[in-house]
This record gives C-alpha cells, structure tokens and sequence, in this order.
C-alpha cells in the first residue's frame, strides 16, 4: 500500500475526508502529520469534526528526518521555496511504499485506535497450514508439490510462494476444516492442474449447484478453481481469475 503523508494537514483538512473514503479502493494511506502535542491535535480535530488519521511527531526528529523541518543553521541554504513553504501554509506531500520505506529515527504518536490499525495494516500476514505429521507432510509439500523450506521453526517449516510466507506447524486439529485452507493465485490453472496431476496430486471433485467441472476446474464467481488435499486432509486451491 502506498502511503502519503501530510505535514500541514490544516490547510486541506476541510477537502480531505469527502476524498479519503476514495483512497482505500486505490491502495492509498493518507496520514497527516503535526508537530503538535497529540492531545491538542485530539481535541481540535474532535472540535472541527475530522475524521482522517492525524499523528503527532512531537518532540521527535520524524519531520526532520522526513525533509520538512530543518535546523536553523541548514534553513539559510535551502531554495527559497523550499524554506518558506512550511511558513507560508503550503501542505509537502511525501508518498512511500508501506511503513518503512524510508530510514526514520523520529517516532509519531497517535490513538490507541489509530495504533491498532496501523500496526495491522503495515505487518505482514501469514497463511498457516495445520499438520498431524510434520516428516510426511514436508515430503508432499517439498518433493510433490515443490516447494522450498526457508526456515524450520517451532517445530514447523516456513515456505516462501511468490513473496509471501506460509507457516506449517505440528497439531492435532489439522484436516478438520471442511473449508479451503489455502490457495494459490496462478495465470494457467489448466497448465497448473495437469503439471501437479502428473505429480500424483489428486483433485476432488465436487457438486456445486449451478457450476459444471470441466477436468477438475471449476469456473464460477470470476474465476477458474480447482481444489486437491494434502497429506493431513486440508483442502488447498490453484485459482486464475478471470
């Protein structure tokens, strides 16, 4: 998700809530930032009636570091415009990529509700997959299906698919979801479905009011899917949307 942040929010903030409903649906964050105490910016934003996220950064280097405040002996060598647009209200939009994206020592201060979010929103989530037996499971994740361990923790294995990390771990309960555990986004679920059945992969074969199998793939709701078990009797997917 793309991030922007806002270092003089009063000069948009009357425009910026009709628009940020929007920012969402384009993977955007918008998060304005003031160097005020968090408690005055609570209390004026409840006053004003504004609903965006708006941190403090407070006795903190985050706006220096960030390039929109700047020491007083580093002011006089700045381009003009440069220097005087904090002091004439102009709003700096600073656009990143998820909440690391640049090295900043400077911490923010926001709400208790704003900190659940962001932290959520900016952590990475993890699929699991629940097994009974973990030596038999790693032989049909790793020599049927292919995949590669990065890690064994906990009594488990971690596998990277395209970025993302799953995490296999030892319980009793595994197999006993009756619903689809994991699936894998692919452009050619056909090429998919013939390359893991010459593997020994075998598909299930369901009957879904309304929705004809063709090979093992069923096509409905904007994609085409196709459902197999593993070793512990979780339900796994290799889908291509349509």
């Amino acid at each position: 998700m793309e991030t922007i942040a806002m270092t003089s929010p009063k000069v948009v903030s009357r425009e910026i809530d009709g628009a940020n409903w929007h920012l969402p649906q384009r993977d955007v964050r918008l998060l304005a930032v003031s160097r005020a105490p968090l408690a005055k910016i609570e209390a004026f934003k409840k006053r004003m009636g504004w609903r965006f996220d708006w941190v403090s950064s407070f006795g903190s280097d985050f706006n220096f570091d960030y390039g929109v405040s700047f020491p007083k002996e580093e002011v006089a060598q700045l381009p003009r415009s440069r220097a005087e647009g904090p002091r004439r209200g102009r709003p700096f939009l600073h656009h990143g990529v998820g909440a690391a994206s640049r090295p900043l020592r400077g911490r923010l201060e926001c709400s208790d509700e704003l900190k659940g979010a962001v932290m959520l929103s900016a952590a990475p989530i993890r699929a699991y997959i629940p097994v009974s037996d973990v030596a038999r499971a790693r032989k049909f994740y790793e020599e049927t299906i292919g995949l590669r361990p990065t890690q064994e923790y906990a009594g488990g294995v971690i596998y990277e698919c395209g970025g993302a990390e799953v995490f296999m771990y030892p319980t009793r309960n595994a197999g006993t979801s009756k619903a689809s555990q994991a699936y894998w986004q692919v452009a050619d679920v056909e090429a998919e479905v013939a390359d893991l059945k010459a593997r020994g992969v075998k598909f299930e074969e369901y009957n879904m009011p309304g929705v004809t199998m063709k090979n093992s793939i069923a096509t409905a709701g904007g994609a085409k899917t196709a459902w197999f078990k593993d070793t512990e009797g979780n339900i796994l997917a290799v889908s291509q949307r349509l």
